[in-house]
């Protein structure tokens, strides 16, 4: 039986974990140790993917544009370790405000949750981009695309700001915990809303590239490259840890509207949030490594961009896809 609070206030969080026993004298909690161990991953699998595509970068020159699935992996990265930094932020006000919470401390526990909001959103909206590239011929702009990175910034800090989106691990860290089960009801129906949107459009993309391909690969539009079928299932492929990320976070939300009690049960769903929060950087930095090497099983070595002929007819099929402008 769920049963719901409909009012809504918010306090500090206090930590109020389970705590392991290892002997009559030493105790302590497992959860704050997970979460540096995550957060490491974290941020290990995004400097991995940055390095990976600086090296792309250097080896097919500056003035060429990086492969879509590329730019689409390192726009996923950027989003990943920025919430990896704010949850490094918010555990070190934590120790230092542990005794009584600070300004510093409460500031940041209202924005703890906007980079995690702006990964949902941003993903999702890169999804939605690709396929208006491929499916819709649609040229968008880098201006467009900036312009919404912004309003996806700033929608996630509004939204923070009313407290709309409280689903990091509330008992962890400086975070202004809301009282009243309503939130979590609306956490559960707007992540539910983006992630079936999402994935609608890789149901889209995947169909597009299985049916509706002509001449071996699928064009944009007259006026830009054509892309390769793996291009498109690299960039789709890319979203497998996002869904999985996002489905831990329903898990945490849905076990917060049962409203558990005790102890142990809390934290080993607070795990599960850990873990998959976490999870983006790292699984995007494993996607991408074997997207390489499926990439270069494909077409080779797919580290040098060909030219084009008098025609405007490319000579080799490699650079359909790699010297794709994305993002």
């Amino acid at each position: 039986m769920i049963t719901l609070n409909t009012s809504y206030n918010v306090g500090h969080a206090s930590p109020n974990n389970f705590r392991v026993l290892i002997s009559p004298f030493i105790e302590f909690d497992p959860v704050p140790l997970i979460l540096i161990f995550a957060i490491s991953l974290n941020l290990l699998g995004c400097v991995e993917v940055f390095y990976r595509v600086h090296c792309k970068k250097c080896r097919i020159g500056k003035n060429q544009p990086l492969p879509l699935d590329s730019k689409f992996s390192f726009n996923i990265a950027i989003s990943n370790v920025l919430f990896a930094i704010m949850q490094i932020i918010d555990l070190i006000l934590t120790g230092t405000s542990s005794i009584k919470p600070g300004i510093a401390c409460d500031f940041m526990g209202i924005f703890s949750p906007s980079f995690l909001t702006f990964n949902l959103l941003s993903v999702t909206s890169f999804t939605y981009l690709l396929f208006l590239r491929v499916c819709k011929s649609v040229d968008i702009t880098r201006k467009h695309d900036w312009r919404l990175r912004k309003l996806l910034f700033l929608g996630s800090w509004v939204a923070s700001i009313y407290g709309l989106n409280r689903y990091e691990p509330q008992d962890l860290w400086c975070s202004n915990k809301p009282q009243g089960g309503i939130i979590y009801l609306v956490n559960v129906g707007f992540i539910t809303s983006i992630l079936i949107f999402a994935l609608t459009i890789c149901f889209r993309l995947v169909n597009m590239t299985l049916y509706g391909i002509s001449d071996d690969h699928v064009r944009v539009n007259k006026k830009r490259e054509p892309v390769q079928p793996h291009v498109i299932r690299n960039a789709v492929s890319s979203l497998i840890p996002y869904f999985v990320q996002w489905i831990c976070v329903l898990i945490y939300n849905f076990a917060l509207l049962h409203e558990v009690n005790d102890k142990s049960t809390k934290s080993f769903f607070t795990i599960i949030l850990i873990l998959g929060v976490n999870l983006g950087g790292f699984g995007n930095a494993f996607m991408y490594i074997i997207n390489e090497y499926r990439t270069f099983l494909i077409v080779g070595n797919p580290t040098k961009c060909h030219t084009l002929d008098q025609n405007n007819v490319v000579v080799n099929s490699i650079s359909r896809g790699i010297c794709m402008d994305f993002l």
